[in-house]
């Protein structure tokens, strides 16, 4: 049956929708062009979307040519349903999206990579490695991040590469790092370690620097950093500085804090604001200072008005504290209404039990 195509201009709308369904019937891919620049013009918004219908269960047989046409439109209409339709496509959509992703137009190649981060094969982590080089740094930026959150290691080289070469983007500087940091490389790359002390006086890269150091580098070149850092504003990035250490720490369990960065990481303790900072920095003192000095503040912290330095001092004392800590942990039960606290006094009191009993 021919499909009349000029009735798509139609003043008639019922003869309007007879044509749109006729193409979606007959599976007409050759009037898709036609239909694609009626969806330009068509005033009525529910005719648009069944055309949008249409086009998307025509696809992605119809090809890339068909989908870049609707990304190029000036109809914002029109480029976004491209954009949603790539995405709900399914895996066999791919090669069309790799198709697109090496477009000329800049938007098309954004488009294609943005629709390719719904979605994780083999063949999708070759596109998104190979648009790591990409002279629009929009597309460059969307290729690293999700990278980053696949843990594609196959990539970390080719990222660490790209950071040490950033000079003009600092955002993209600080995705590349923050990527890495997700993929969690063996080793860090000794050039892109000395890259970051050489960007880390700039403040805006000190918090995806230390996540990636934090990552991969050594104990002796995070010391070095959270050294510099305490020398200009520590205190500003404590949160920062401990979750680095203890990155480290899980990372390398044999790990031996200096006594010099010892004395860095208790003057945040006592100076940062945030509850839960001063709990995680508590609990990772316990595990690399003098077990004694660890025991008598957390006895002091079992005082505390914040919740957060409560439970840090529970679990250190559960950890090494000794049977006249049971007495203290008691007189804390008697006086909390937490749940969670008094179930951390639980836990502690038998680990102290059962220690002591050994």
């Amino acid at each position: 049956m021919t499909i009349n195509l000029h009735n798509l201009e139609s003043s008639d709308r019922e003869e309007r929708i007879e044509v749109i369904n006729a193409i979606r019937e007959q599976k007409s891919f050759y009037a898709l062009e036609l239909l694609i620049d009626h969806l330009e013009r068509e005033a009525e918004q529910v005719i648009r979307e069944k055309i949008v219908l249409v086009i998307e269960e025509l696809f992605p047989e119809a090809g890339a040519d068909c989908i870049g046409r609707m990304v190029r439109s000036e109809d914002a209409f029109t480029r976004n349903s491209a954009v949603e339709i790539m995405k709900k496509a399914d895996d066999a959509i791919v090669p069309v999206l790799a198709d697109l992703a090496t477009d000329s137009n800049n938007d098309v190649r954004k488009f294609a990579i943005d629709a390719l981060t719904t979605r994780d094969t083999p063949e999708v982590r070759v596109i998104l490695k190979e648009r790591l080089s990409d002279p629009d740094p929009n597309v460059v930026y969307t290729a690293v991040e999700y990278l980053g959150f696949l843990r594609d290691v196959d990539a970390a080289g080719e990222i660490e590469l790209l950071a040490t070469n950033l000079d003009d983007n600092p955002m993209l500087f600080c995705s590349c790092l923050e990527a890495l940091a997700k993929i969690g490389v063996k080793a860090c790359s000794l050039d892109l370690i000395a890259y970051c002390h050489q960007k880390g006086r700039d403040p805006l890269f000190r918090y995806s620097i230390l996540r990636y150091m934090g990552s991969c580098a050594s104990y002796e070149a995070v010391e070095a950093l959270i050294f510099e850092l305490a020398s200009q504003s520590g205190e500003l990035f404590a949160k920062e500085i401990i979750d680095t250490m203890e990155a480290v720490c899980c990372r390398e369990p044999l790990t031996v804090i200096s006594p010099q960065l010892k004395e860095i990481l208790k003057r945040l303790l006592i100076s940062v604001e945030t509850g839960e900072s001063r709990y995680e920095l508590a609990k990772l003192l316990a595990d690399n200072v003098d077990v004694e000095e660890s025991r008598a503040a957390a006895r002091l912290d079992l005082a505390s008005d914040r919740p957060m330095v409560v439970m840090a001092a529970i679990e250190i004392l559960s950890k090494y504290g000794q049977e006249n800590d049971i007495a203290l942990l008691e007189k804390l039960a008697d006086k909390t209404d937490s749940d969670e606290i008094l179930e951390l006094i639980g836990d502690a009191v038998a680990q102290i039990s059962t220690s002591e009993d050994k």
